[in-house]
């Protein structure tokens, strides 16, 4: 991380220890997010088992940063950057959390979808929205733990991107002829993309707390 040092050792230990657990999360996240990757490739029945599991791992991650956070807000009476940072780690790991639990709910939907996801142009469409939702999540933790801008902005336009890429899957779905059977899988398909972009707008989320980091303005 790039946060200023400062005289007493120990409380640029204490930011690092943040800095170091949110890292942490972030890998249990993108596994998570490779989890659901295998489901679409494979419909993995075990799947939701699987990952029900790894998510209490991130959970406990998200509690973990709370109280590190409580802690030095306690002891170190931080300022500027550094208050803006650690309050924030906070918002940080409640979106990470929250992309776990996109994850496990969008592996259900993949179950439910069943043979509609062998469909290549329903598939195909789905496959780049989580592809591109996990370099921006990357990016987006990069971004708040090196208080980088610029490529928080780089997330941002992503977020377009994932935005063209579920309205032409409506187009796809619009322009298609599917029987009255499929089309109760393909609303499932359609529930999948919904939780990629939703799932996106959670990489989004910590791109701007990155830029209310570093400025000190809010969106």
């Amino acid at each position: 991380m790039t946060l200023s040092k400062h005289t007493v050792k120990s409380y640029d230990n204490d930011l690092q220890n943040i800095s170091s657990t949110i890292e942490e999360m972030l890998d249990l996240t993108i596994i998570s997010i490779d989890m659901v990757l295998d489901t679409i490739k494979n419909n993995l029945p075990d799947s939701v088992e699987k990952i029900t599991a790894h998510d209490y791992k991130i959970n406990s991650l998200d509690f973990l940063i709370e109280r590190k956070v409580t802690a030095i807000l306690a002891l170190r009476q931080p300022m500027a950057v550094d208050l803006r940072y650690i309050v924030s780690a906070i918002k940080v790991s409640s979106n990470l959390e929250r992309i776990g639990d996109q994850a496990k709910s969008i592996i259900k939907k993949i179950i439910n979808a069943g043979d509609a996801l062998l469909d290549e142009k329903l598939r195909a469409p789905l496959l780049e929205m989580i592809s591109l939702s996990k370099v921006m999540v990357k990016d987006s933790v990069k971004a708040f733990n090196n208080q980088d801008l610029q490529i928080s902005e780089l997330v941002l336009e992503k977020d377009d991107e994932i935005d063209e890429i579920y309205s032409g899957l409506f187009e796809i779905i619009d322009n298609s002829n599917f029987d009255k059977v499929k089309i109760a899988k393909i609303i499932n398909v359609m529930f999948i993309a919904k939780s990629f972009e939703r799932l996106a707008d959670h990489a989004t989320n910590i791109a701007e707390i990155n830029k209310y980091v570093v400025t000190g303005e809010a969106k």
